[in-house]
């Protein structure tokens, strides 16, 4: 996957997603950001790009639908294999819901 198709897939997702940072406080909120560049060599170039990019779901909600979306997402596609976790930060008191994926 392309970084454009990558961000096609992750505002399908949420809408309000934002790319590597977002000034938004207080709410929840999700930003994603391609980490490395992951190619497909054939005949000592290049043949097929693809990323390893990672999406974190900030919420303050338990059970946020949101982070329920992207891992269904994530789930259902394809062309994305992914890892998630799950963090809780005591003194924001955010649930970080982060999905490290490569495509």
């Amino acid at each position: 996957m392309t970084v454009e198709q990558i961000k096609e897939f992750v505002n399908d997702v949420d809408p309000e997603a934002k790319h590597y940072f977002t000034v938004l406080d207080g709410d929840s909120y999700t930003v994603w950001a391609e980490t490395e560049m992951l190619g497909l060599d054939a005949d000592n170039y290049d043949a097929e790009e693809g990323w390893a990019f990672e999406i974190v779901r900030y919420t303050q909600n338990e059970f946020d639908e949101v982070a329920k979306k992207i891992k269904n997402a994530l789930r259902e596609s394809a062309l994305i294999s992914f890892s998630y976790r799950v963090d809780v930060d005591p003194e924001s008191g955010y649930i970080l819901h982060t999905f490290s994926c490569q495509a």
